[in-house]
């Protein structure tokens, strides 16, 4: 989360993304780049998405209950259409960002750095499995709270993959209603 849940604030200038970027960056958080040019090319385009991603937090009233989040439980066996029972058994997973509304309900991003179409062409396959498994982990794991929604957040291009209604009215969301 790039250092900026232990900042703790909601507002912050380029300067002040572009200095925690490159902290990161200096620990062992960020890629190395051939050259000057690309990296700070990459840092603008963090910060960008950085920003973007604050604003769909801030103006859905969502706060992050935690970033890398580790869960670990048992899954629920499935029942087939066919009557057969699969056993998922124990599952165990860190989620990039782990978001709350205000009743404490709970929405997913996992985060991307892939330019490529791969993750919009899983939400229209309905083959984003990964964010299935999350949610119902989430739902075993904290019974008093629903999943809202799970999407994976595309970094380079600053918007939500999703085909869960939650995401449908906002702005830089792809929502597929599949």
């Amino acid at each position: 989360a790039l250092g900026l849940r232990a900042h703790g604030r909601s507002e912050y200038t380029d300067e002040e993304l572009i200095s925690i970027i490159d902290q990161a960056a200096l620990s062992g958080g960020v890629l190395l780049y051939n050259s000057k040019v690309e990296y700070d090319s990459f840092k603008l385009k963090l910060v960008q998405s950085v920003r973007t991603l604050l604003s769909i937090i801030l103006d859905n009233k969502l706060k992050v209950f935690d970033c890398e989040h580790y869960i670990e439980v048992d899954l629920p066996d499935i029942i087939e259409e066919d009557g057969t029972v699969r056993s998922i058994g124990r599952f165990n997973a860190r989620i990039d960002l782990l978001l709350q509304d205000e009743k404490d309900d709970f929405v997913v991003l996992d985060l991307k750095w892939s330019e490529s179409s791969r993750y919009h062409t899983k939400i229209r396959n309905q083959e984003d499995l990964q964010l299935v498994l999350y949610a119902n982990a989430l739902e075993v794991a904290y019974p008093e709270h629903k999943v809202l929604g799970c999407g994976y957040y595309v970094i380079p291009q600053c918007v939500i993959e999703t085909r869960e209604s939650f995401f449908c009215f906002m702005d830089h969301a792809n929502y597929y209603d599949l």
